[in-house]
């Protein structure tokens, strides 16, 4: 896990990163805390991006990607940020990238995923492992997973090409002893593909995909913009990637975005911790619940249908309520505890940006060491400015050398190829 925000204003966007990242596999994780994940998209001008989730693109180092695409760039320049975006989205898409085994890999995971959440469904339903309610459950499945949108240009992926190129990787790793505790019933065995198949052409991400934020200007850009992008794998030569959301503070003047790990963000930015916040709307709507079936069984003299449509009508007005409640709270919490904070960032110079972005990954990172939670949050805080007319400026960053001791670095790093 990564904890990562931007905060930006109508001066520049300020982008921290902690240094911590987690390989191997549950039950013999291993995390390293001198990861970077903050580089420059351009030598030149001022273009930041970030990464978070898996390090890799179909087995190549992001790093090396970013930087093999920043030499490429060189000194060009676009109107607007977009356009950086979609020239390096284009650029990973590239058949140097597109090898199959790592192909390969994306659908095993994806495999995986699925079993995984078939797994799940199951248990939380206390249903047992037979086709009959396997079945039932890949079919929800299905209709949950073509609910969300297209990546765009998986639309016209076939079931028989997907199976014909796949479909022996995706059988074996679902009945296979070695991968997986369960087996999918043969009768079942089309019904699995096509929920493969659904999750991996749909935006759906898996426990591989990676966070990308560009962030900066674009040279017809007056304030910084911000897109974020979710790359997951590839399959049948096409690349999962997909637009998850994107920041113009032109007509709000200043935003704060947490990405990968975000509960401590937005608790501070909230003023309340989400997962207590559904706790206690779970737990009074229960309360009120039982409240009011003892007073239907207890205090009235209606008959067993008569309290049965009276409880009925009684959960649905609970429901009703709590959804107002959520409503209500959730204004209160944009009114008293985001808004101040943004409308002082409006007009804030930017060196409190640069710290309050760094001291809200900070204080993520302290959350954890003090937890007992695995610490995938930690090591130094990597801090960069990016402005219209200074650029990007590194505020906080961590080398492996010392660079007084390399100064040909600093001269390499702008010549010109």
């Amino acid at each position: 896990m990564t904890a990562e925000v931007a905060v930006l204003n109508k001066t520049g966007v300020a982008i921290a990163a902690d240094s911590a990242v987690t390989t191997g596999f549950p039950g013999k994780e291993k995390i390293f805390t001198t990861a970077n994940k903050i580089f420059t998209l351009s030598k030149f001008q001022p273009v930041g991006v970030m990464i978070n989730g898996h390090v890799e693109h179909l087995g190549m180092p992001w790093e090396v990607i970013i930087k093999d695409f920043r030499h490429g760039l060189g000194s060009q320049q676009f109107d607007d940020l977009r356009e950086y975006v979609d020239l390096f989205l284009k650029a990973i898409t590239e058949k140097r990238f597109l090898s199959r085994d790592g192909q390969i890999v994306s659908v095993l995971v994806n495999t995986l995923s699925t079993m995984g959440e078939l797994e799940n469904r199951l248990a939380g339903e206390s249903m047992p492992w037979r086709s009959a309610d396997i079945k039932k459950t890949l079919e929800k499945m299905l209709e949950d997973a073509n609910e969300r949108e297209f990546i765009p240009g998986f639309e016209s992926i076939s079931d028989r090409k997907f199976t014909t190129e796949y479909g022996a990787i995706i059988d074996d790793v679902s009945t296979n002893e070695e991968h997986t505790d369960k087996k999918i019933p043969a009768v079942c065995k089309v019904l699995f593909r096509r929920v493969v198949l659904a999750a991996m052409s749909r935006q759906m991400a898996s426990q591989f995909s990676t966070g990308l934020v560009i962030t900066g200007y674009g040279t017809e850009n007056l304030v910084p913009k911000l897109y974020e992008i979710s790359i997951d794998g590839a399959f049948l030569d096409q690349v999962r990637l997909f637009d998850v959301g994107n920041l113009d503070v032109a007509k709000d003047g200043a935003a704060i975005a947490p990405f990968a790990q975000d509960d401590i963000v937005n608790s501070f930015l909230n003023g309340i911790d989400r997962k207590f916040e559904i706790f206690n709307a779970g737990f009074f709507a229960h309360s009120i619940e039982l409240i009011a079936d003892e007073i239907l069984h207890s205090h009235t003299n209606l008959s067993k249908d008569e309290r049965l449509v009276a409880t009925q009508l009684v959960r649905k007005k609970i429901g009703e309520a709590f959804a107002d409640i959520r409503e209500e709270s959730d204004a209160f919490s944009q009114q008293e505890f985001r808004q101040p904070v943004l409308d002082v960032l409006r007009t804030a110079p930017k060196e409190v940006l640069a710290e309050l972005a760094e001291s809200l990954v900070s204080i993520t990172s302290l959350r954890q060491r003090v937890s007992g939670d695995l610490e995938t949050v930690g090591g130094p805080v990597d801090v960069a400015l990016i402005s219209k007319g200074e650029g990007f400026i590194w505020i906080k960053r961590k080398h492996y050398f010392d660079t007084e001791l390399n100064p040909h670095y600093t001269t390499n790093y702008f010549r010109k190829v």
